[in-house]
């Protein structure tokens, strides 16, 4: 693997973060990944179908199987890569935010305790309601 294979990959990798940080407000930032992803292995496609005769005169499937090599795999799998780590840093980021803030914290326990009370409430409720019911013998009987 030469220098030039690898920092194609790599500026491919960046500037597919960049893409998906762009797009994170409008599609979140799983879906942003996604499309910064898409759009590389697009391009790689098309550069593969100018690669043989050009795209109206070979078959539809031919930039997906012809001429792959270890250059245009990692111009896909580095962008791939680096934005599921960036989507992964933050969900683990929220996640760990979210369980050390004592007041987002203090408010989850409130909204448990506060639901699990209603819950208890309307369970003795219930069985207050509950009407016991006759056997089946006695309901047919005339």
């Amino acid at each position: 693997m030469t220098a030039e294979i690898l920092n194609s990959a790599v500026q491919h990798g960046v500037i597919a973060m960049l893409i998906q940080l762009a797009l994170w407000p409008l599609f979140g930032l799983w879906s942003a990944g996604a499309i910064a992803v898409a759009l590389f292995l697009g391009r790689e496609i098309a550069q593969h179908e100018y690669k043989g005769d050009g795209p109206k005169a070979e078959s539809w499937d031919y930039g997906l199987l012809q001429h792959w090599n270890l250059d245009s795999c990692l111009d896909v799998a580095l962008p791939l890569l680096c934005c599921m780590c960036l989507a992964s840093t933050v969900w683990a980021l929220r996640r760990y935010r979210a369980r050390h803030d004592p007041v987002r914290a203090l408010r989850i326990n409130e909204t448990r305790t506060f639901t699990a009370k209603s819950r208890c409430t309307a369970k003795s409720e219930r069985r207050k309601k509950r009407v016991p019911q006759k056997p089946v013998s006695q309901q047919c009987a005339p």
